[in-house]
């Protein structure tokens, strides 16, 4: 365990999942910057998945609502 609600729809990178975790973020605004603890995805945030995934429309709705460019 240790992913987050976030990341793992991040994860799953298509636009339903996506369309989720922006739905949740807006409930939940907090989750925007939290870090996964997992074995296999430690220390990656929202933003850097959706990096990874080279999502940038994601990459550029979560840095609208505030994710933290300098979050290692």
């Amino acid at each position: 365990m240790g992913e987050t609600i976030i990341g793992v729809c991040l994860l799953q990178g298509t636009t339903i999942h996506n369309i989720l975790a922006l739905r949740i973020l807006d409930f939940y605004p907090k989750l925007l910057n939290d870090i996964c603890t997992s074995e296999d995805y430690y220390g990656l945030s929202p933003l850097h998945q959706a990096i990874i995934n080279h999502d940038v429309e994601m990459a550029s709705k979560l840095l609208r609502r505030g994710a933290d460019v300098n979050q290692r």
